[in-house]
């Protein structure tokens, strides 16, 4: 059975915010440039994670944040959450993908696609009135498992795909979640990892 194992992945921003933006080709921040996040409608909008082939996440498991904060304030002022279909996908799709990980697809349930969209249009509103701020959109794995083996590491890239991009393009480096953790966090994620059911493996590959 898959259980709430992770609660944080990755800060999904525009590269004017994004961590790791300095380690990426020019031909990718060329395709970042090209992203409007406030302009993009839901259905267009697919997002993808590479995980260590021994993890498997669940068909519900990851979310998507979308938030928004003015300008020298710490409370975000639009914040939604929106739950992920998640499904394997073929790694030849998307480059920069290693040959010992598994990619996972991830798209907003339609029936969410009308929150996005008011989210969406309530920063346009703020920008038109002149206020400024910041805003992100995160991902964050929620259920997953082990195969056999606790991972010692758990490499991770993220991944975006619009109208705009034409293609999955990356959002952020290569990095180890348990490194980005302080070591409070890392070590209780560590003891929180499960092993996959059977039903898991066979369900999910």
């Amino acid at each position: 059975m898959y259980r709430k194992k992770m609660t944080v992945l990755v800060i999904l921003v525009v590269c004017l915010t994004l961590v790791g933006c300095s380690g990426m080709s020019l031909s990718t921040l060329s395709a970042l440039s090209k992203l409007d996040p406030l302009e993009t409608h839901p259905s267009e909008l697919d997002l993808a994670v590479a995980v260590p082939d021994e993890i498997i996440l669940a068909d519900q498991g990851a979310v998507m944040r979308f938030a928004f904060k003015e300008q020298d304030k710490e409370d975000f002022i639009i914040d939604e959450t929106f739950e992920l279909r998640v499904l394997p996908m073929v790694t030849e799709q998307v480059s920069m993908v290693e040959p010992d990980q598994q990619l996972y697809h991830a798209k907003i349930d339609p029936d969410d696609w009308q929150r996005l969209t008011s989210a969406q249009q309530a920063v346009r509103q703020k920008r038109s009135d002149g206020i400024k701020g910041s805003g992100m959109i995160n991902i964050q794995m929620t259920q997953l498992c082990y195969r056999q083996t606790p991972p010692d590491i758990l490499p991770f890239r993220t991944f975006i795909r619009t109208r705009e991009t034409g293609k999955f393009v990356p959002l952020s480096k290569q990095e180890d979640l348990f490194e980005l953790l302080d070591q409070e966090t890392s070590q209780d994620l560590r003891l929180a990892f499960q092993k996959c059911d059977p039903s898991d493996i066979d369900n999910r590959g």
